[in-house]
């Protein structure tokens, strides 16, 4: 069961990014809801997950300054990506290819540790499959989440949100990324009942 709930979950995935590539004159729209749902999901999923875990071991001042460290570091490596650009580039090809890659990267292997932490709910395969042969305590695992809230929520407002308001009306803009962030709320609350 735990196998097909992880597959469905790539399978969704995979729809996700064939719809954004499919509506690509609407992509800021589409990143406008990314941002909203990324940032959802590290506020009402993520940090308190990562409390959850990390309260029995840690203060919560403690677990929030992880999520403010990963927030910093993932600026730190985000802008020595674009510093890493060639004089002679007119544009940012190579460096939104750059960015485009730690954004994913990121999104990965955050997606990685999601199974490791929640197994049988909402868990991508590779990390329900690694669960077979270990495990986090869970004092790391709520410091691991704690670190990818601060990455989410770094991704969500330095590079998702401003990109989907570049050259583009801001009222439908700001409409879909609040509509992210509500869709977020509610799928986590409804999955927590």
């Amino acid at each position: 069961m735990t196998i097909l709930i992880a597959s469905a979950t790539f399978i969704s995935t995979l729809l996700g990014g064939l719809f954004a590539l499919r509506f690509k004159d609407r992509l800021h729209l589409i990143l406008g809801f990314s941002a909203g749902a990324v940032i959802g999901v590290a506020f009402f999923d993520l940090i308190p997950e990562a409390i959850g875990l990390g309260a029995k071991y840690f203060s919560v001042s403690g677990i929030m300054t992880v999520v403010a460290i990963g927030f910093v570091v993932y600026m730190i490596i985000d802008r020595s990506v674009v510093l890493h650009r060639h004089a002679h580039e007119e544009d940012e090809g190579e460096a939104s290819v750059g960015r485009g890659l730690l954004g994913a990267g990121s999104l990965v292997t955050h997606s990685f540790f999601d199974g490791l932490a929640i197994g049988l709910a909402l868990a991508p395969v590779l990390g329900v499959t690694a669960t077979l042969f270990f495990t986090l305590p869970e004092s790391v695992l709520g410091l691991v989440l704690a670190l990818f809230s601060g990455f989410f929520l770094y991704l969500g407002a330095s590079d998702l949100l401003p990109e989907s308001h570049h050259a583009h009306p801001t009222i439908w803009t700001t409409f879909v990324t609040i509509l992210g962030v509500g869709v977020l709320y509610v799928a986590i609350h409804l999955a927590g009942i």
